[in-house]
């Protein structure tokens, strides 16, 4: 992870949370930077989940298929938190 994504990353968790220096850095290492092609699955539905993604570029698509089949989707875009919301 470069310095840019650092700085964006250490902006967006202080939205949510109060960290000193030093919770930040030990916070910071838990984290990768990873590229996904176009339309690629970052994770899905059947898999046991409990990855934190933090988007740096680009739009993120996720859903899932309710009980009566019926599709329930949101979108994230840069900057953004999102989380495996199968566990709720």
């Amino acid at each position: 992870m470069n310095q840019s994504h650092a700085q964006l990353f250490k902006e967006v968790i202080g939205i949510y949370s109060n960290l000193n220096l030093e919770e930040y850095s030990l916070l910071l290492k838990l984290f990768g930077l990873r590229k996904y092609k176009n339309k690629e699955h970052i994770i899905s539905s059947d898999e046991d989940n409990s990855s934190v993604f933090f988007i740096v570029s680009g739009l993120v698509r996720y859903y899932y298929l309710t009980s009566d089949g019926k599709e329930w989707k949101n979108q994230r875009g840069q900057s953004k938190l999102i989380w495996d919301m199968t566990g709720y």
